[in-house]
């Protein structure tokens, strides 16, 4: 929706303040109505929003080392990879004209950034930026959009593409070869936009249309992509823009914009604006413009060198192609071979003259181990292992074909899928058609990378006919190798559960146990011992009653405190039938707090042989605590208690045997 211009700018003015006021809380909102505005800025030198280079300002400001322009780089790179609308550039203190021509060549050197709109704001606190406002687009749509997954979408998509043209570049390969290789792959696969309306990268290798910045855009992310300084060079007066690459320590023009056919020839890539000095675009590259602007700090004169200038390639319009370490191509109706080297292709050997003389429109294309061309009514294939003709032709047109032209123009693309197009006339835009001559046997998968717990991994597998390879992504496994660990609660304080991947060490889950509530007759287990509250008081002052045992064992110690669920409880009682029939216990030890020993505490332990009772509280003993219990058994009381000891402990099930002393 298109607000009126005053809504539109009251609305930026109301977004810069909000920021502000994050960025510079502690000022009043009365201070930074007065010093704080939101402007749009200058996008007019920005080449995917359709603008051309500019020629820097007089440095009349601060330069820019003097801003941290790494630092703010970094700072933008990332806001923009997590798709932020605002991000804080307040610590690099840009002056607003600063700043703006720090942007314009921030994203004219990022063409992965392809997903920003034409425009954006910066807020402004004096003269000062605070915050950089960036609005996206969803490149399908041509619209703005706030829908993160859509951009996701886009970048993957365009990541994929780059991915896979990349991944035939062999590793072998010079500079110089890696050069040719892009300047033939993108002049045949895009198309010159005749709409005017495609600028940006994506445009180029994903939607395979755009005009000139387009193509500058796609070529410089590829070649930085490989490693090799690549930047721009423009013309206001000609209304255009193409690349510098360095090679060899030298900088060369490159314009893979014109050296594709308008109209698109399908599978017909020039040459003649490769690797070329300023002086030939100046005087023979019909680029004759005075106002050239260049990227990255460089002038005319950088790019001096003419090797190039007058190379073999000027003429051939045929692509070459790569098979087995040698590069092919279709020159004058003959199949050459050539070897690549830092400096350049040197011609082997002449592999045969094509039969299609007389007839320029036959190009080349390298597919597997197969040299294609054509002829004005077929294509056809030379193996370039063998060195032969292939009978029969892969394809001739039929009947109904052969009554509306002949071929101007064919290419094969990696998935073996012949395009190619009939025609009255070599001006004559004809019909476009696409077929498989060929289709894939694939071998088993490779790994090339594993998936993680949270990271994709990768795997390809290649034709075992042409060895075309194709390239998988596989998901991340997910946290499937768990351990979890838990910190009980206690009566004090809470506990928590903690599940870690065995795998990567990460957290998957953490969970919080709440604080147990001690409640009278709840059993609890220490050790071996089990344990019955008495008084559920938690401050020290709670009782329990030894309540037996959770593994047999011959000596019992019933102390005379016991902590349980980090709280200490006094052992006040010995739980009725506590050892009933324990056969394991021999001995047993009754600690100082005790003042009650249950019914049929011990009855039934007839090993037990030996009790000892330190307490002095003793008040109450049941029937039949001791009964059945060993006859030779001896029970020691404290010194002072035992006349009333003797009576308290008198009928309760021991024989006479037991000594009391």
């Amino acid at each position: 929706m298109n607000y009126p211009l005053s809504l539109r700018k009251l609305s930026y003015f109301l977004l810069g303040l909000c920021m502000s006021v994050l960025l510079f809380g502690s000022r009043t909102t009365e201070a930074l109505a007065a010093e704080t505005s939101v402007v749009e800025g200058d996008s007019s030198g920005i080449i995917q929003a359709g603008g051309l280079l500019k020629e820097k300002k007089p440095d009349t400001l601060r330069k820019f080392q003097a801003v941290d322009p790494t630092g703010a780089e970094k700072t933008i790179e990332n806001g923009l990879k997590n798709f932020k609308s605002s991000i804080d550039i307040s610590a690099y203190h840009f002056e607003r004209y600063e700043f703006q021509e720090f942007f314009q060549e921030f994203v004219n050197r990022h063409p992965e950034f392809f997903y920003i709109s034409n425009r954006y704001s910066i807020s402004l606190s004096g003269n000062y930026v605070n915050a950089l406002f960036v609005y996206y687009v969803n490149p399908s749509t041509g619209q703005e959009t706030t829908n993160t997954s859509e951009l996701k979408k886009a970048v993957n998509t365009y990541e994929k593409t780059v991915n896979e043209i990349l991944s035939y570049v062999d590793s072998s390969w010079s500079p110089l070869e890696k050069a040719l290789y892009l300047n033939d792959y993108l002049t045949i696969n895009c198309r010159y936009d005749l709409t005017y309306k495609n600028y940006d990268a994506y445009d180029a290798l994903v939607s395979k249309t755009a005009v000139c910045q387009g193509y500058t855009l796609a070529y410089m992310d590829l070649m930085k992509r490989l490693g090799i300084p690549c930047e721009a060079v423009s013309s206001n007066s000609m209304n255009h823009i193409w690349n510098l690459v360095k090679i060899n320590g030298s900088w060369y023009h490159v314009d893979t914009t014109w050296n594709d056919p308008t109209p698109d020839y399908c599978g017909y890539t020039g040459h003649i604006f490769l690797l070329k000095s300023t002086s030939w675009f100046l005087t023979q590259g019909e680029h004759n413009a005075s106002d050239y602007v260049y990227s990255g700090s460089l002038s005319a004169s950088d790019a001096s060198n003419s090797s190039y200038d007058n190379y073999f390639w000027n003429s051939v319009c045929s692509p070459f192609g790569y098979y087995n370490g040698h590069w092919y191509a279709n020159i004058n109706n003959s199949l050459k071979e050539f070897t690549g080297s830092s400096t350049g292709l040197k011609e082997n050997r002449t592999l045969m003259t094509l039969d299609n003389a007389g007839y320029p429109y036959g190009n080349g294309s390298v597919f597997a181990n197969m040299f294609y061309y054509s002829t004005p009514i077929s294509i056809q294939a030379v193996n370039l292992t063998t060195g032969q003709k292939v009978s029969p032709a892969p394809y001739t047109l039929t009947a109904a074909e052969q009554a509306n032209g002949k071929i101007y123009g064919f290419f094969i693309g990696k998935d073996g899928t012949l395009e190619y197009r009939v025609a009255q006339s070599p001006s004559d835009s004809g019909t476009h058609k696409k077929i498989s001559i060929h289709s894939h046997k694939f071998g088993s998968w490779t790994v090339q990378k594993a998936s993680t717990c949270t990271e994709t991994g990768q795997r390809s597998r290649s034709c075992t006919i042409c060895g075309y390879s194709e390239k998988q992504n596989t998901p991340a496994t997910g946290h499937v190798h768990t351990k979890t660990t838990t910190k009980p609660a206690t009566f004090l304080k809470k506990g928590s559960t903690k599940t870690v991947c065995k795998d990567c060490g990460k957290t998957v889950k953490t969970k919080t146990l709440a604080k147990v509530k001690c409640k009278k007759g709840q059993t609890y287990t220490v050790g071996n011992y089990k344990y019955k509250i008495v008084s559920a008081k938690i401050n020290g002052k709670g009782t329990v009653a030894f309540a037996g045992l959770s593994k047999n064992v011959s000596k019992v110690n019933i102390k005379d405190t016991e902590t349980i669920l980090g709280v200490k409880f006094k052992v006040v009682q010995i739980a009725n039938k506590a050892l009933k029939n324990k056969s394991s216990v021999t001995s047993v030890t009754v600690g100082k707090n005790v003042h009650t020993i249950g019914t049929e505490a011990f009855y039934g332990t007839k090993k037990l042989k030996t009790i000892t009772i330190k307490s002095t509280k003793l008040k109450k003993v049941g029937s039949n605590a001791f009964k059945n219990i060993n006859p030779k058994a001896k029970i020691k009381v404290p010194k002072a208690k035992l006349k009333s000891y003797k009576a308290l402990l008198k009928g309760k099930g021991q024989k006479k045997t037991v000594k009391i002393y």
